[in-house]
């Protein structure tokens, strides 16, 4: 929610940093509109999310 939020006060690219780790998350970035990227490394590592999984969600293409 703080990431979204700065990314509408500040009118800024915005990309999400740190404790982004469920698809449901990267969902709700995706639909807030105003942040323009996730960085999603250590929830790939850890296999919490899945490559193509995490791409479906920021496309919001369930079709793929």
């Amino acid at each position: 929610e703080a990431t979204v939020q700065l990314a509408r006060d500040t009118g800024l690219q915005v990309i999400a940093s740190g404790g982004v780790s469920t698809l449901a998350e990267i969902e709700a970035l995706r639909a807030s509109k105003v942040v323009d990227g996730a960085v999603i490394g250590m929830a790939l590592y850890r296999g919490q999310i899945a490559l193509r999984d995490a791409l479906i969600a920021a496309r919001g293409d369930q079709n793929a």
